[in-house]
Order: C-alpha cells, then structure tokens, then sequence
C-alpha cells in the first residue's frame, strides 16, 4: 500500500511511535526485532477514503496562522484510521473543511502537514511548563496583591506545579547519544574532571562534589546494565530516566545532607553537562603529556578534541534544561564553568560566553539569588552555595565586561550580595554545635583566623574588587557623567581604603620578602586587579580631562611588574590548571601597549618633558622581553586567548626591534613606522587605545609586523 504522496506505507506500530519502518511484507524488521509481528498490519490509507468521499470542493479559504488552531492534533490520525477501516463505504466526518490546492481539496491529515503537527506536538508540552519567577519584585504584576493587608487572598502568581511530561522519542536518542559519548571514555572523564576540581577550585558550592557526582551516575549507568543487556537500550533507558529527573523540582529541606543534594542533582542532566564541562576546562589547560593524562592511552588528537567535545555535550545537556524549563542550583553552576569553558575554548573575546552569561544573570534574577530570602529553610551548605554562585557571577560578569569594554549584565546597586563565610569545608558541612564553633572564631566580618587561603577566600574579595570595577565601568562607558575629577577621586579613595582592609595573609606588596614564598597565586591577582582599576580610572581622566599621562605609564610600569610576579607564582606552585590564558591578556596587553609605545614615543622624541621623573628604560625593555617570551610559550594554542596573545606578542617585539636597534639618523626612526597615523603624538589623549580593548585592534591594522 502506498500513501497519498506516493510513498509505501507504515505498519501500525512503527507509524504510532513514528519511527522508519522498512516497508517489508508480512513483517516488517523493526516489529520481527522486537517481538511484535502479531501487531504489524499495514491499514488502507484513510486520506484516500476520505478523497474518495468528500463533499464537493468548499469556498477556498486563505491560510492563517489562526487556522492552526482548528487543526485536530497529530494522535487523532490513528482514530480516523480506524473509523475507516469500521465503516469503509461511508463518508468520514472531519472537523475542518480540507485546504484548497490547485490540484483539488487536500485533506488536514495529508503527510504534508506532518512537519507542522510535530512542532506543535513537540512544543505543547513545554509551553504548558510553569516558567514563574521565584522572585517578583516590588513592581511586578503581582506585588499589590502580595501586600501585607491582602494577605488573606489567594495569590494571582501561578503556583508551580511538578508535572512529569512524556520524554520525546528524538531527544531520548539525542541524549543517549550522549551518554554513549560519556561511558565510552568514562574513565578519560572521571580523571579528568576531578583534577580540574582538585587544582582549579572551580567546583559546585566550593564542595569536593564531582567524585560523588560521577560515582552516583555510574551506579545509576550499572543499574540499567543489569536490566538491559543492549548497549543501546541501555543508553535510551537511562536518557528517559534523566528526562525524568530533570523535569522534576528538587525538594531541599533545612536536614538535607550534602550526599542526599548531590543523589538528587545526578540523577538530572546538569549533572552530565557539569562532568562534560569540568573536563573540558582540564584539557583546556593542559596538555597531552600532562600526567594527568599517563595512562590513558590518549593521542594528541584526542586531546584536543576533547575540549571541543566537552563544550558541545555541556551545551546540549543545557538545551535538554532549557526545553524542560528547568530553574534550578545546579543549572545555575552549569552555565558558570560552560561560560569558563567557552572562554577557554572560544576566548573571551567571543560573543557566546556573554551570551551565555546574559542567561546566567537572568536565571539568578528569576530565582531571587540577588535578594536572597534569609526565612528560607534549607540546608546551611546550599545556603552559603548560592552567596558563592551569585558573588562568583557577578566577578565573572565584571570582568567580562571590562575584557570586552561593554556595559555590565549585573548591577550592585540592584543586588544585595551577600559575603560566604570564610569556612573550611568540614565546618562548613559540620553538626550545627560544631559549625556554630567554627564560625565564632572567624573575625567579625567573616574571614577565618588560620591564615589559610581558599576559594571562598577569592570569592569573599571578589566582591568588593567588582564593586570597584563597576564604578570605573561606569565612568569609563558614561560620556555624560559629571564632575568626572571629584567621582575619580572618591573611587580612588574607596580603593586605598579597600586595599588597607586586605587581610594579612591576602596582602602582597613588591617589598614583601615573603612574596617569593607565596603557595597561592589570589594574593598577587588581588593586588593586579586593584591596579588594574586604578590604571582604567587614570585612562578616563587622560582621555576626558586631558591630564598628565606619567601616572598612567606607572601604574602600568607596576601592572607588568606584578603579572611577571603572578606568572613566577604560577610556574612555582605547579598548578597545571592556572588560568595564565586569561591574566596575561587581561592585565598584561594594556599595560604591556602602554609602556611599549611611550618607549618607542621616548625613543623617537628623547628630550623629557618638564617635570617628568626618569623612565625606567632598560627596566621596561627586560620585562616586556619576558612577557613576550612568556605569550609566546605559556599560552597554550589551544587557548580561545591564544590568537591575541600571539598578536600582542608581535607589535611588542616588533616595538623593541626598533626601539633597540641602532639608528644614527633620529630621523630613520620615524620613517619605519607607516606614515599612516598609526601612533601619533598625543596617543594618550586619542580614542584608539580605549582602556587596551582597541588597542587589539590597533594590533590587527598593523601590516608591518613579522614573525
């Protein structure tokens, strides 16, 4: 039998789970295979008996979208089918009158519409997903009725409800697809991503929680073992039960251990797409000889596909979140290390991590992270998680934002952060009697008393180093901002003062003996992001207020200083995870643009300007030397940074060519640069080199540069 279009007919089980059938007679292989031959019959076509007893043609009626709605629904094709075969010499009765084609009336359950009816079919369901907010403000719809004198009336704000949909068949192959790419090389993937735990810090809630997370789906991938044989009935079996899990809410209660959260969060695919992600950002950062890797059997190749598997797993798994509308914790730290591991695979110049970030930023509004319910009764553990994942955000969001030059997602003024504790994590997950011990021999305002530095230590400071910066942010991207000296100098004074509030085992200074014994590299990043502030505060004030530019060489002379330190730092302590892809572009291009081009501007015009202090030449040679030999062996190619890394390191060594080389005419010095304006003599009150993001640009016009 054939259908109206032509083509051979489906048996009733394949076309009522829409899959390929083979057409075969009696028994087609798909229904042979698994035991069905009893139910595979081919019925009559019912378009063509209802053809074949259909009024005369009706008035034809133009095509709208309103007219979707009088479609009846895919799943009532299998009904007609069977009043069909019921009553076959009879005219079937439809609810629409067919659409008029130049070849004569086509009926609605004509295969051409099969396209139309599966969107509709596959969005119905997400549509009917309760995507409220958590948090309504003051100007929501919703706030009058929230009042404390209409209390006693029912809420007009949807009430979500935990309804389990049906799992579509072609994601639940999708997602077994990916679960094949997941146990296929699971152990490359348990290693992998606890290093990048155990090195980089970049965990969930600052917990050790990718073993337990992995350990928990591979018992649940053993389970389904034992129940289906079949390889990939095992895979299907266990994306239907993620499905599943994902679109339930996850209940917390104020006695929830850590151990129940994370049994709970593995049995989701944020879950899949954090261990994907966490071992991307490992192979990001290292390479194939790493020992990480000894052992495994890996290639080159492999590795460096591997980065790129991670980032489209974790960006699937996201989408498989995204249809079932979920808003959850974990979804919340999945998209922060897919955001990380976009800007080590893409770079952070690229448009998907502030993309991504965009929809971070929406999920902790929406969950009400920036104006955190303290009445909430939940475990004390996810309590202080969720400070660290919106504190971590809005670091994340800042520095972003400064890299890119572009206002931020995230305002202060709008939030209510709040600082996590300064807590170990035994304390942190300790009997309430202990962890209320702990916590009273930490200082008044959080910080522990040991002198021990951890991630949380970062994350507490983050805070107020991206207050600092969105006020700069603010001054740098607002041309209308007035009395631009007087708010320069109250951001200036807001950073001594938090500087001076640096804890001591925090702090770094260049005369610091015990800098060269440092076993953590936060110190010295702490003290380069508050240059870093007060060297983008000293580019506002040079290009709108047209002030001396010999404050703004120093601050970078001491930003290249402090980066060269921060990669001593790094080199010594043996982390293989340290993000030197992102600290050498982020502080040390501009400052390194800076000081290049005042030396080549010296260089061509040796006479000093009245006033000005003794420019560290042979100082400022050596130490741009190393940079660059550092951008061109540290930054590793596969690096999202590496690019403009490389770049940088051209123009520099190209500068120090000419800077060096011996020039007996003072004219022949200015003659090997193009003619073209490429720097001129008041550089530093152009708007070329905008807070060093033009300055790449500057870099990519250049012609003249050689390898």
């Amino acid at each position: 039998m054939r259908r109206h279009n032509g083509l051979p007919s489906s048996c009733e089980p394949c076309r009522r789970s829409k899959l390929r059938c083979d057409h075969a007679v009696p028994t087609c292989g798909r229904c042979l295979r698994k035991g069905k031959a009893a139910t595979c019959v081919y019925k009559p076509n019912p378009t063509r008996i209802q053809a074949a007893a259909a009024a005369p043609t009706p008035t034809p009626t133009p095509f709208t979208p309103a007219s979707l709605q009088s479609f009846p629904p895919a799943s009532s094709s299998s009904s007609s089918a069977a009043a069909a075969l019921a009553s076959p010499l009879l005219p079937v009765q439809t609810p629409t009158p067919p659409v008029q084609t130049a070849s004569g009336p086509r009926p609605r359950a004509d295969p051409i519409f099969a396209l139309r009816d599966r969107y509709i079919a596959d969005w119905s369901p997400r549509l009917a997903l309760n995507s409220t907010p958590s948090f309504l403000g003051l100007t929501s719809y919703s706030a009058v009725y929230s009042e404390a004198s209409l209390r006693q009336h029912e809420s007009i704000t949807p009430q979500a409800q935990n309804v389990v949909f049906s799992v579509d068949d072609r994601e639940a192959q999708l997602g077994a697809e990916l679960l094949s790419l997941l146990f296929d090389d699971f152990a490359v993937h348990r290693k992998t991503a606890v290093a990048a735990e155990e090195y980089s810090g970049e965990c969930m809630m600052s917990l050790p929680t990718i073993a337990t997370i992995i350990d928990r789906v591979e018992g649940m991938y053993n389970n389904e073992a034992t129940r289906h044989p079949d390889p990939q009935l095992r895979m299907l079996a266990l994306s239907r039960r993620l499905f599943e899990g994902t679109s339930r809410k996850i209940v917390v209660h104020p006695t929830l251990t850590l151990d129940e959260y994370l049994t709970a969060i593995a049995g989701r695919w944020e879950a899949i797409g954090f261990i994907f992600t966490m071992s991307g950002i490992c192979a990001s950062h290292t390479t194939v000889e790493d020992p990480i890797f000894q052992g495994l059997g890996f290639s080159a190749t492999d590795h460096k596909h591997l980065g790129i598997l991670a980032t489209a797993a974790s960006d699937r798994c996201l989408q498989f979140c995204d249809n079932a509308g979920v808003m959850s914790d974990p979804l919340g730290w999945l998209l922060l290390r897919h955001v990380h591991l976009l800007t080590l695979v893409c770079g952070d110049y690229d448009y998907r991590p502030r993309k991504r970030l965009g929809e971070l930023s929406t999920l902790l509004f929406a969950l009400g992270y920036h104006q955190p319910d303290t009445n909430e009764e939940i475990p004390f553990f996810l309590s202080e998680g969720r400070k660290k994942l919106m504190a971590s955000v809005y670091i994340c969001d800042k520095e972003l934002a400064t890299f890119l030059g572009c206002p931020p997602l995230i305002a202060w003024r709008f939030c209510r952060l709040q600082s996590p504790l300064d807590l170990d994590v035994d304390d942190l997950l300790a009997e309430p009697a202990v962890r209320e011990a702990a916590i009273r021999n930490l200082t008044h305002d959080g910080w522990n008393t040991k002198g021990t530095i951890k991630r949380t230590s970062w994350i507490r400071m983050s805070m107020k180093l991206g207050y600092i910066r969105e006020l700069v942010l603010e001054l740098s991207l607002d041309s209308r901002v007035q009395d631009l000296s007087q708010k320069a100098h109250e951001i200036s004074t807001l950073t001594q003062k938090v500087r001076s509030e640096i804890p001591v085992h925090l702090q770094w200074n260049e005369g610091t003996d015990a800098a060269l014994r440092l076993t953590s590299t936060i110190p010295v990043y702490i003290h380069l992001d508050l240059l870093y502030s007060q060297f983008l505060l000293q580019r506002v004030l040079v290009k709108r207020l047209e002030t001396g530019s010999e404050n703004l060489v120093n601050l970078a002379h001491e930003m290249l200083k402090a980066i060269l330190v921060l990669i001593a730092v790094s080199q010594r302590c043996g982390n293989p995870l340290c993000d030197l892809g992102w600290s050498i572009p982020y502080f040390g291009l501009p400052s390194a643009g800076i000081l290049a081009i005042e030396l080549l501007r010296q260089t061509q015009n040796p006479r000093p300007r009245p006033g000005e202090t003794p420019f560290p030449r042979s100082e400022v040679i050596r130490n741009l030397s190393i940079l660059a030999s550092h951008m061109q062996y540290l930054v590793l190619p596969q690096k999202g940074n590496y690019e403009i890394c490389q770049q940088g390191r051209k123009v520099i060594s190209h500068i120090l060519d000419l800077v060096l080389a011996p020039r007996p005419d003072p004219t022949s010095l200015a003659s090997a640069v193009p003619d073209n304006n490429l720097i001129p003599a008041d550089w530093l009150n152009d708007e070329w080199l905008n807070d060093g993001t033009d300055f790449i640009k500057w870099i990519d016009g250049l012609n003249w540069m050689s390898e």
